[in-house]
């Protein structure tokens, strides 16, 4: 299965020619190229912007979803907003079972996981999971969720690009407490049941399109 990324909580899941996309940075826009296109598209927020004509399969929520070989499971977490509205928001962890492997996408998750919920999520190998952004969990609670999930890998996502450069200290910030440093950013990663790294890895993505 390859791995790219592209922007914000959006990744790219490429396994025998199905693609299946994470909350779609163009979608806004409708803007995707014909390279991103996807097969399948899940959106971590219960209010997602029009979905018209992104994809063939459209996952938005919590549920049990098996399309093509692609076995998905969403689990529902309160979504704090600033500021508070009165319809109540909801973000959807998604974990994705594909080719003997499971990743697990937090989403905008906004407040600490109950130990029922990480008994939920199972043992996912790969873990995604939010570093900046308005409301988001601390540094010290991501630690704690990842050290409580135990994945092989861990993605940060919602992390500066050039276009919004303003979030670089919360990534460095959770780069130093994690002890992980002089990261190599990868374009794109190609991982299988028998690559997986015998302890936590931290991966950082170069931006893709």
């Amino acid at each position: 299965m390859e791995i790219t990324w592209l922007g914000q909580a959006s990744f790219r899941f490429n396994s025998r020619d199905v693609i299946l996309m994470t909350d779609p940075v163009n979608s806004l826009t409708g803007n995707i190229s014909a390279r991103q296109q996807p097969n399948i598209v899940t959106f971590s927020h219960n209010s997602p912007p029009n979905t018209s004509g992104l994809a063939n399969q459209v996952v938005i929520g919590p549920g049990e979803y098996e399309i093509s070989h692609f076995y998905l499971s969403g689990m529902g977490t309160a979504l704090k907003t600033t500021p508070p509205t009165e319809e109540l928001s909801v973000n959807t962890i998604y974990t994705i079972r594909v080719e003997g492997l499971t990743v697990c996408h937090l989403g905008y998750l906004t407040q600490k996981l109950t130990p029922a919920q990480i008994d939920q999520l199972g043992q996912p190998q790969i873990l995604m999971g939010p570093v900046s952004g308005d409301g988001i969990l601390s540094t010290s609670d991501l630690q704690e969720t990842i050290s409580a999930i135990q994945p092989r890998i861990f993605l940060p996502l919602q992390y500066p690009t050039e276009e919004n450069v303003s979030e670089q200290p919360s990534l460095e910030k959770f780069l130093s407490e994690m002890g992980a440093t002089d990261l190599e950013p990868q374009r794109r990663l190609n991982l299988t049941e028998t690559n997986m790294p015998a302890e936590l890895r931290i991966t950082l993505m170069e931006l893709s399109n």
